[in-house]
C-alpha cells in the first residue's frame, strides 16, 4: 500500500488527475449501480410479490362467485323440478281428475328427496310465512322465522339468498326460493354454506382457473384440505404428498395447517431440467375448503434483472471507453501551460530573474503565470533592495557585537546581583530571625518560671515568637519562588493519588478534632518534575485545608477530568476542590500574584506567596492552571502539564 501510494506520488499530474477522474467516476459507478441494482430488485420483487397476492385475491374471489353461480343454478333446477311436478299434479286437479288437497299432497311428497345425499333439502312455505312442508317436523305449521332470520325472499317470486338460521347466528345457509302462484307456495332448495362444495361443479372453476399464468411459467393450482391436487396445469387425481419430495412436505403442511400465507420453496415438474425457486401466496376458500395457490418461479424476473444489470455494465463500459480520451486531452491542456510556467521557475532558480511567462489563458493557470510574472517583478526589486540594505547593515554590524557584548554583561551582573540576594536573605536575613526565635523562646520559658508568672509578657514573647516563625515561613516561600525558574527538572511519571494520601494523613494527625472527608481518585498519573508537582499539589491541598477550617463537614476532592471549557484539548486535566470560604471572582486577577490575599490576615494565615509558586511551577511545565469559585461555596482549581 506504502510503495503504491509513492508510485502515485511520483507521477505526472497528468497521470493523478487522469487516475482520480477514472477512479471517482468507477467508484461511482459501482456505488451508484449497487444502490439501484438493490432498489431495482427490491422494486420488482415488491411488484412482482404484489401482483401475485392480489391475483391470488383476484382468482379466490372469481373462484368463490364461480361456486355459488354453480350451486345457485343447481339449487334452482331443484325448485324449477319440483315446481314442475307441482304443475304436474295441479294439472290433474284442474282437470277434475283429483282434489286440491289431495294433489297438493301427493305432489309434497316429491320434496322427501333429499339434495345430493342429504347435503340439502327442499321445503315448501305459504305465502304468510306458515311452513307446510319441512325435514323438521317440529316446525309445521311454525312460522318461518323460527327458522329463518331473514324473511327478504317472501317479498320476491324467485331469487338466491344467503340466510342464518334463527336458533344459530353463526350457521349459514344458501337458498334459492320459487313462488308456486297457483297454490301460493313457496319452494325453496336449501344446503348449508359448509357444504356448498358438494354442489360446486368443479369443471368450470378448473377451465377459468387452468388458463391463467403469471409472467411465463407462473401458475395457480387448488388442494383440498388433504392435499389432494384439484387444479394443476400439469398433475390431476393425485395427492401433493404423493408427487413431492419429501423436503417439501413440510411446506406442504405448513400451506394445508395456515391456509393462508406465503411461502418459498423449491419445485420441479416434469421437464424441467432441475428444482427451481417457487413464491407460493395461498389463500383458503371456507365454503369450498380449498386451498387456491399461486405461484411464479423466482428466476423468472431475476432474469429480467440480469439483463438490465448487463445492460447497465455495458453503458458504464462504453462511457468510460469515450471518457477517457476526454480526460487525457483536457489534462494536455492543463498541463502544457503549467510545464512553461515550471520552466520558468527553474530559471529563476539558477539566478535569471528576469524570465517571464507568456500564456494567454483566463483561467488559474493564465491568473498563476500573471502572479508568477508579478512575483518576480517584486522578487528583482526586493533583491535590489535587499543588496542595498546589507551594505548599510554590514556597517551596523560592526557596531552589533560590541553592544551584545556590553548586554551580554549587564545581564550577567543582574544574575549575580539576583543569586547576591537569594544568599543574603539566606544568611543575612534568616541566621538573624533564627537568633531572635531562639532568645524569644528562651525568654518565654524563663518567664514561664517565674512564681507567678506574668501574662502580660508572656503574652509579648508569644507575639515575638508567631512573628519570627511567620518571617521564616515567608523567607522560605520567597527562596523558593526565585530558585523554581533556576530548578533543572528531571521528568518523570509518578502516581499523584499517593502523593494526596501522603498529605491528607499528615494534616489529619496534626489537628485530629476536625471532621475533614478527603475524596481521592485512585491511580491518578501525572508526568512531570516530582519534587515541584509535589510541592505544588501540597500547597493546593493545604489552602483547601485551611480555607474550609470553619466548616462543620470539610470536603477536599482530587481527581482526573477529560475535558472543561476552558482546557486545552488532548491533555488531561487535573482539579483539587474544597466546599470553603471560596472568593469571589471579581477579585481573581489577583489570585495567583505574589503578596496578593483575597482574605484578611485575622481571618486565615498566610504568607500570599502559595498560589504565585504553584503558577510558576505549572508554568515551568509549559501548563496552565485555572480556578472557579463563589463565596462561601468553596473553590475549584484546575491545572493542566
Amino acid at each position: 500500500m506504502l510503495y503504491m501510494l509513492n508510485f502515485f506520488n511520483n507521477l505526472e499530474i497528468r497521470y493523478k488527475i487522469t487516475i482520480i477522474i477514472i477512479s471517482t467516476l468507477l467508484i461511482s459507478s459501482i456505488l451508484t449501480g449497487f444502490l439501484s441494482d438493490a432498489l431495482l430488485s427490491h422494486e420488482v420483487s415488491t411488484i412482482n410479490e404484489s401482483e401475485l397476492k392480489n391475483l391470488t385475491n383476484q382468482l379466490v374471489s372469481m373462484t368463490h362467485t364461480l361456486a355459488k353461480i354453480t350451486v345457485e343454478n343447481r339449487l334452482k333446477s331443484y325448485c324449477d323440478s319440483t315446481t314442475a311436478i307441482m304443475a304436474h299434479y295441479y294439472q290433474i286437479y284442474w282437470d277434475g281428475m283429483m282434489t286440491n288437497k289431495q294433489a297438493l299432497t301427493d305432489a309434497s311428497m316429491f320434496t322427501d328427496e333429499k339434495i345430493l345425499n342429504g347435503a340439502g333439502f327442499i321445503f315448501l312455505i305459504k305465502k304468510d310465512g306458515t311452513i307446510l312442508k319441512h325435514p323438521l317436523e317440529h316446525l309445521l305449521n311454525h312460522h318461518i322465522s323460527e327458522y329463518l332470520k331473514s324473511l327478504e325472499f317472501l317479498n320476491k317470486n324467485e331469487g338466491f339468498f344467503e340466510n342464518t338460521l334463527s336458533e344459530n347466528k353463526n350457521k349459514h345457509i344458501l337458498m334459492y326460493s320459487k313462488l308456486f302462484e297457483p297454490w301460493d307456495l313457496y319452494v325453496c332448495a336449501v344446503i348449508p354454506k359448509n357444504k356448498m362444495f358438494l354442489l360446486v361443479n368443479t369443471e368450470v372453476i378448473k377451465n377459468h382457473i387452468s388458463a391463467i399464468r403469471f409472467g411465463k411459467t407462473g401458475y395457480p393450482y387448488v388442494l383440498d384440505s388433504k392435499g389432494n391436487i384439484l387444479i394443476h396445469p400439469v398433475y390431476s387425481d393425485t395427492n401433493i404428498f404423493d408427487i413431492s419430495p419429501r423436503e417439501n412436505w413440510p411446506d406442504f403442511k405448513k400451506i394445508l395447517e395456515n391456509k393462508s400465507g406465503r411461502i418459498n420453496y423449491k419445485w420441479q415438474n416434469p421437464g424441467d431440467p432441475f428444482p427451481r425457486e417457487k413464491i407460493v401466496y395461498y389463500k383458503h376458500i371456507p365454503e369450498l375448503n380449498w386451498v387456491l395457490c399461486t405461484s411464479s418461479y423466482k428466476d423468472e424476473y431475476e432474469y429480467t434483472l440480469n439483463r438490465l444489470r448487463m445492460f447497465t455494465g455495458l453503458i458504464y463500459l462504453i462511457t468510460l471507453i469515450i471518457i477517457i480520451p476526454i480526460i487525457i486531452k483536457i489534462t494536455n491542456n492543463m498541463i502544457i501551460p503549467l510545464k512553461k510556467i515550471m520552466n520558468s521557475f527553474k530559471k529563476g532558480a539558477i539566478g535569471n530573474y528576469n524570465t517571464r511567462v507568456h500564456i494567454k489563458h483566463k483561467d488559474e493557470i493564465g491568473k498563476l503565470a500573471e502572479y508568477y510574472n508579478t512575483f518576480m517583478d517584486h522578487l528583482e526589486k526586493e533583491i535590489q533592495e535587499r543588496f542595498i540594505a546589507e551594505e548599510k547593515l554590514k556597517t551596523l554590524s560592526e557596531n552589533l557585537e560590541e553592544r551584545v557584548h556590553q548586554r551580554t554583561l549587564e545581564l550577567e551582573i543582574a544574575n549575580n546581583e539576583l543569586e547576591s540576594f537569594s544568599s543574603t536573605v539566606s544568611h543575612d536575613l534568616k541566621s538573624p530571625i533564627g537568633i531572635i526565635s531562639g532568645m524569644a523562646q528562651i525568654l518565654n520559658d524563663n518567664i514561664k518560671d517565674e512564681k507567678p508568672a506574668k501574662e502580660e509578657n508572656l503574652k509579648i514573647t508569644s507575639n515575638i515568637l508567631s512573628t519570627t516563625k511567620r518571617m521564616e515561613i515567608l523567607i522560605n516561600d520567597l527562596l523558593q519562588f526565585s530558585k523554581i525558574n533556576k530548578y533543572e527538572m528531571i521528568v518523570e511519571r509518578f502516581n499523584a493519588s499517593e502523593i494526596i494520601n501522603d498529605i491528607a494523613r499528615r494534616l489529619a494527625s496534626v489537628n485530629k478534632k476536625r471532621n475533614v472527608e478527603f475524596i481521592i481518585e485512585d491511580d491518578v498519573y501525572i508526568e512531570g518534575d516530582k519534587n515541584l508537582l509535589t510541592a505544588a499539589l501540597e500547597n493546593l491541598v493545604n489552602n483547601a485545608y485551611k480555607f474550609t477550617n470553619r466548616k462543620e463537614m470539610a470536603i477536599i476532592e482530587f481527581g482526573i477530568m477529560e475535558e472543561h471549557k476552558k482546557s486545552t484539548p488532548g491533555r488531561n486535566t487535573y482539579y483539587i476542590k474544597d466546599n470553603g470560604a471560596g472568593f469571589d471572582m471579581k477579585e481573581y486577577s489577583k489570585l495567583f500574584s505574589a503578596f496578593q490575599r483575597l482574605h484578611s490576615q485575622e481571618d486565615f494565615k498566610g504568607t500570599g506567596i502559595g498560589l504565585a509558586n504553584v503558577y510558576k511551577i505549572i508554568s515551568r511545565h509549559n501548563g496552565q492552571i485555572w480556578a472557579e469559585s463563589k463565596p462561601g461555596y468553596g473553590a475549584t482549581f484546575y491545572f493542566q502539564i
